[in-house]
């Protein structure tokens, strides 16, 4: 799925554009389906929309994908709450099959 390109609502006016892969699940020597397909979301803002060019005529379309995964954790503010755990993904290449 390619979102159309959205403007942020602050100052700048950042366009921003949603991008998910989907992964199906893994199957069996069968052919069964016993993984969950997987959704992953990309979100290009800025020039990276132009450089990535993206749109939903890629729907449907097979990719190789290499992207770079970072986590970090915000604390609560409160004690005794659950601290919040942040994910990025940055798209580090893409290449349609």
């Amino acid at each position: 799925m390619v979102s159309p390109i959205q403007e942020l609502t602050d100052e700048k006016k950042t366009k921003i554009q949603y991008i998910v892969f989907e992964v199906p699940g893994y199957t069996n020597s069968f052919g069964e389906k016993v993984g969950k397909d997987q959704q992953w979301l990309f979100q290009a803002l800025g020039n990276r929309i132009a450089e990535l060019a993206m749109t939903d005529t890629l729907t449907d379309k097979k990719a190789a994908i290499t992207f770079y995964a970072e986590s970090y954790c915000l604390e609560a503010k409160e004690a005794g709450k659950n601290p919040f755990y942040v994910v990025n993904n940055t798209i580090a290449s893409f290449e349609l099959l």
